[in-house]
């Protein structure tokens, strides 16, 4: 089974989502942390497939999920004419991520596509995305806003979190350490990194109610004024249907038998269409326009 799932196998991954319903969700405020890991990764992969973030254009054509245990340190991968231009890491962590453990998921994610040629390679160029369940340290956010700055000021540190990922990872083992090095200080500082924060997710989710509705329980938010007008304007409606309607008698069976008398007392071709075939069952066929003036014997007038 392949590790990466796009198209109709990733969107069926959709239809197991374990939605959050009993928390009543008005934007801008949703309760991500309680997502499963998975469900997380899902909530992502469901926005990313139909636009970005705020303030980001949609640089892919098409989007994968990388299944667990395979994702290499890329849980979506973003394809543009088939070609690798972005990879997102969601990470769901109860407490704020330290910007060590960012650099060490960012070289992690680019020693795998070293150690396995299978992977598109990860280069300069290519966009990174971090989505977090639960907010970020603050020199995390400081990092993805000066990435420059703040490499320039944690160089002496790469060799080390490099060395802490080849230990950690079997896979990574045959890796050179001085070429993973030279690597890592080769392509990071190239990559164009962006951080989608739980607040950035929760406006997202605001526009995209069709993904945010599968996830969580939505409730929609509206103008209070606006919806207080409408209510007043039914209530001024039903106000002067009852003016019309005062003093006017219930329609008895007596009234019903003196209808039907005198409608069948009146030719065909006098007869007129009032609506009273549908308010009182009669077939529509006993009614005719044209009609004319008929004076009964009791003096009443069929006009």
């Amino acid at each position: 089974m392949s590790p990466i799932l796009t198209g109709a196998p990733a969107d069926a991954r959709l239809q197991n989502v374990q939605a959050v319903t009993d928390f009543d969700v008005s934007a801008p405020q949703y309760p991500l942390i309680r997502l499963s890991a998975d469900d997380f990764e899902l909530l992502n992969y469901a926005l990313f497939k139909v636009s970005a973030p705020a303030g980001n254009s949609t640089i892919w054509d098409s989007v994968a999920w990388m299944l667990r245990g395979a994702d290499a340190g890329r849980d979506l991968v973003l394809f543009r004419a088939e070609k690798l231009v972005g990879v997102v890491q969601c990470k769901r962590l109860e407490s704020p991520i330290a910007l060590p453990d960012v650099l060490r998921e960012i070289i992690k994610s680019i020693l795998f596509t070293v150690a396995d040629d299978s992977l598109p390679p990860i280069e300069p160029g290519l966009t990174y995305y971090l989505a977090l369940a639960s907010e970020a340290a603050g020199t995390v956010i400081d990092f993805f806003q000066r990435p420059a700055e703040i490499l320039a000021s944690r160089k002496a540190d790469l060799p080390t979190y490099v060395r802490e990922v080849i230990e950690k990872y079997d896979s990574l083992s045959s890796l050179d350490e001085a070429k993973a090095i030279e690597k890592i200080a080769t392509v990071l500082p190239g990559l164009k990194l962006k951080l989608v924060r739980p607040s950035d997710l929760s406006l997202w989710l605001a526009e995209q109610t069709s993904v945010a509705s599968r996830f969580f329980r939505y409730r929609v938010v509206v103008d209070s004024s606006e919806v207080g007008a409408k209510i007043d304007e039914f209530a001024h409606q039903m106000q002067r249907m009852q003016t019309h309607l005062e003093g006017v008698p219930f329609v008895t069976d007596v009234d019903l038998k003196i209808i039907r008398d005198r409608i069948e007392d009146t030719p065909e071709t006098h007869r007129v269409a009032i609506g009273l075939a549908t308010l009182f069952g009669f077939p529509r066929e006993m009614f005719r326009c044209g009609h004319r003036a008929k004076t009964y014997e009791d003096g009443s007038s069929s006009q």
